[in-house]
């Protein structure tokens, strides 16, 4: 064989080859394209494939798109969850603020009326005043619980003694307890050191309070308890009200929920929510049952000392630890 044909025959396996190899590259390009492609269709659709175990610098690239696609779809189903938290909000605060509203706008026109006394005119006035208050407050406790929620408002919380806390709530309560000659006694003058926001600790266990005062007959009584645990210390808000059935438990700690029994009293709802939030960001909770003397007890657990998610992981039970 004559060395031209060898040569001849040498660059025509080579080009074959070329070709083969070229033709093989491009297939498994297409292949590779063609999968992404698949990828970025099922998450258009709302669906997830599977992952590529072989590691290779394609299929790397092929993870790093998965990855990318699933944090997208995380922030999308967030910013669902966030729009349907918004609507509902938005659904609750209009139906919360009708009241009000209609009694505003009701005084404002009988206050027009040239034939009204002057003590009628402020028995009118106190009232917008009261109803007018009445949103200012749902408006705040709606605000601070929002932004509490989604991490808007944050507050730090230290270890700091938990009898000035609770004199601090007291006095927020003592006026509308005198009214209505309740007694708000503190069964021990042991004080101890808890883990807490003063400020925002005081206002949870003001709403509570309030709620109690509310809620109790005239003449009766309400104590206040401290109770030691081994992670959490447990204050005990025992009145002589009507009491939350046991069935109503859980669902008296949500948003603008109104028991059975407290329909026919004016109220929004919201207090009692505004302070689970409240102590979920120090960490603690707040639980109630029955009191053995008639009525509720509001149980508020509050942490000895700053600790780790797993040492409170008792907490989302909503069980007491032992």
């Amino acid at each position: 064989m004559k060395g031209f044909d060898v040569w001849y025959i040498a660059a025509a396996a080579l080009a074959l080859a070329g070709i083969l190899t070229g033709a093989g590259c491009f297939l498994y390009y297409r292949r590779l394209i063609e999968r992404m492609s698949e990828m970025l269709r099922m998450y258009q659709d709302g669906m997830q494939g599977q992952e590529t175990l072989a590691d290779t610098r394609e299929s790397r690239l092929e993870g790093r798109l998965r990855r990318i696609l699933r944090q997208s779809s995380a922030l999308r189903e967030q910013a669902q969850k966030d729009q349907e938290s918004l609507a509902g909000l938005l659904s609750d605060l209009s139906h919360q603020l009708k009241t009000p509203l209609a009694n505003l706008v009701m005084d404002a026109e009988l206050l027009r009326e040239e034939a009204l006394s002057d003590e009628e005119r402020h028995k009118f006035l106190d009232h917008m005043e009261e109803q007018t208050r009445k949103m200012q407050w749902l408006l705040s406790a709606l605000v601070k619980s929002s932004r509490l929620e989604h991490g808007i408002l944050h507050f730090q919380a230290e270890m700091q003694e938990i009898r000035p806390t609770l004199a601090q709530s007291v006095s927020a309560v003592y006026s509308q307890a005198q009214e209505k000659e309740i007694s708000i006694e503190t069964e021990t003058d042991a004080d101890r050191k808890l883990y807490h926001n003063r400020k925002w600790t005081a206002e949870a266990v003001t709403n509570i309070l309030e709620n109690a005062v509310k809620y109790s007959p005239r003449g009766s009584r309400i104590r206040i308890g401290i109770e030691p645990l081994s992670i959490y210390t447990k204050i005990n808000i025992r009145d002589q009200g009507p009491g939350v059935p046991e069935e109503e438990y859980n669902r008296i700690f949500q948003r603008f929920y109104r028991g059975r029994q407290m329909e026919e009293e004016d109220g929004t709802g919201l207090g009692l929510y505004l302070a689970q939030v409240i102590l979920a960001q120090e960490k603690g909770y707040v639980t109630v049952s029955g009191n053995p003397e008639g009525g509720s007890c509001f149980s508020v657990f509050l942490l000895n000392r700053p600790a780790s998610s797993g040492e409170t992981r008792a907490a989302c039970s909503g069980q007491p630890p032992a």
